[in-house]
């Protein structure tokens, strides 16, 4: 096969994410390849985008999101590739605070808030190899075989590289005061790394901060309770939401929730809210 990709997931509890749930897509940032001309085995959904060709993943009965192609007519090395995750709610309907990508893509919303509607919101997670095979042969047969059949070959490695233990999670604060609120906006950089010292995740594995909004009591748009807490405090607020990708037990942590509280101790002034998704 020309080549397959796998991603496994979990949740905040650490368990296995489903399809009930989840949904994983894979762009690819091919040149020479169009949907017309991809057949997959496994996956759905096929279509052209802007930056290459995506498609929709299956899952398994071991839990995992899988693509598989069969048939592609042109080969290309070190092709990009994006994966992007979107969870649902009970009512299986999701929301762009639901979807999130490793690392950008134009079809996420919050990346072409920050990159634009641009080739620089393409942004992949790692790259693969693809080999050429069609899935019409390009001649006839002959009639008897000329020599025993050699042994079917061993399944193609997995691209992206999983593991039981990676999680892929996506963290969302609510900073507040003027000063922690100023500097985030000047610079992201400072929220990675002020992570990173708090939990010793290293500043690779925290990806793609976004800042999703921002407000005051002048421009704030909550309601009820919470808008007039703001009024009465006067209280200057950023939310910002950032990927992170590690092994929760080789950093010390039994659960997302875990790590969480120890980001959220270590902004204890600052941040008045939060949650892993």
């Amino acid at each position: 096969l020309p080549f397959t990709l796998t991603t496994r997931l979990v949740n905040s509890a650490s368990e296995r994410a489903t399809g009930a749930t989840t949904q994983v897509r894979y762009e690819f940032g091919t040149k020479l390849n169009t949907a017309a001309i991809i057949k997959y085995a496994v996956g759905s959904a096929l279509a052209d985008t802007a930056d290459g060709v995506v498609v929709t993943a299956a899952t398994n009965e071991d839990g995992n999101f899988n693509a598989t192609v069969y048939s592609i007519a042109n080969a290309e090395s070190d092709v990009p590739v994006v994966v992007m995750v979107a969870t649902m709610d009970g009512n299986g309907a999701t929301s762009d605070e639901r979807q999130f990508s490793f690392y950008c893509t134009r079809l996420n919303s919050a990346c072409v808030s920050v990159f634009g509607d641009s080739p620089a919101s393409f942004q992949p997670y790692t790259a693969v190899n693809i080999s050429s095979l069609t899935a019409e042969p390009t001649s006839l047969p002959s009639p008897l075989p000329s020599a025993a059949p050699t042994p079917l070959p061993s399944p193609a490695p997995t691209p992206v590289p999983t593991t039981d233990d990676t999680v892929y999670i996506t963290g969302t604060l609510r900073l507040t005061g003027p000063d922690s609120v100023s500097l985030v906006q000047q610079n992201t950089q400072v929220l990675i790394d002020t992570i990173s010292k708090a939990t010793n995740v290293t500043n690779t594995k925290i990806k793609n901060v976004r800042i999703l909004n921002y407000g005051n009591s002048t421009n704030s748009t909550q309601a009820g309770g919470e808008r007039r807490r703001l009024e009465e405090e006067d209280e200057e607020y950023l939310t910002v939401s950032f990927d992170i990708v590690t092994d929760l037990g080789q950093e010390g942590y039994q659960t997302a929730d875990a790590l969480y509280a120890d980001i959220e101790a270590a902004l204890a002034e600052s941040v008045s809210s939060g949650s892993f998704n």
